[in-house]
């Protein structure tokens, strides 16, 4: 469960998996994009597989937030976030 959590997916991933699923639907009535949308569908998938491969593969970026106990509405509360780059990438500016 804990995978599913940290997993986030844009609106790339959707608009992919609509244009196949656009594809299935069109080849009921054109059997000829059929296997086009087969391999559409893999791609999407391999590229995915590789995607969540690099992005859970090692811990590269470590997060710690501080937060008080109890939260108030009437009074602006301190969050502090702090992120750590374990990369051996370093940033782009």
């Amino acid at each position: 469960m804990g995978f599913y959590k940290n997993l986030y997916l844009s609106d790339k991933v959707f608009y992919a998996l609509g244009a196949v699923i656009g594809l299935f639907l069109l080849s009921f009535a054109l059997p000829l994009l059929f296997y086009p949308a087969i391999v559409l569908l893999s791609l999407v998938v391999v590229v995915m597989t590789i995607d969540f491969y690099q992005l859970f593969k090692s811990p590269n970026i470590r997060a710690e937030r501080q937060v008080q106990d109890i939260l108030s509405l009437n009074e602006p509360s301190q969050i502090h976030l702090h992120v750590i780059n374990l990369s051996p990438k370093k940033r782009i500016h």
